[in-house]
């Protein structure tokens, strides 16, 4: 996937448990428009003017501190309630066109909890679906 194609980066310290708790999708199976990154070089090279967003699940790391750093770097769009509500509202989408695959196939890959939720999903992540597509209009 090219680097034109990213508009939302997740960092994180523990990759596929952040997949299915903000995408409910195995990591291979992350949409194209999403990048989870937990390399150093990885976070380093986020662009400026991206979503990005950080979920920590383990202890304090060194890759917070990379983190810390690069959002002083580059302008990061996305810290705020409005990422959130979007993520939700792809993870609706998704929902609705697995519940009804005739009417919304080639939307297959379409939303996380509301962030009032989050906790509560970090500690009970959502059941993997049952196919995946990697295509989405999300951001």
């Amino acid at each position: 996937m090219s680097g034109n194609s990213v508009r939302f980066y997740l960092v994180t310290d523990r990759p596929q448990e952040a997949a299915l708790i903000m995408f409910g999708l195995d990591l291979p199976f992350v949409p194209a428009w999403a990048r989870v990154v937990h390399q150093p070089q990885d976070i380093l090279a986020i662009p400026s003017g991206v979503r990005a967003v950080a979920l920590w699940l383990g202890p304090p790391c060194f890759l917070q501190e990379i983190w810390t750093l690069r959002r002083t770097q580059i302008e990061i769009r996305g810290e705020g309630w409005d990422t959130w509500d979007a993520l939700n509202g792809w993870r609706k989408q998704r929902a609705a066109a697995m519940a009804s695959p005739e009417d919304g196939a080639a939307t297959a890959a379409e939303a996380p909890p509301p962030p009032q939720q989050q906790l509560e999903t970090v500690k009970n992540p959502p059941a993997k679906p049952a196919s995946h597509s990697q295509t989405s209009r999300w951001l």
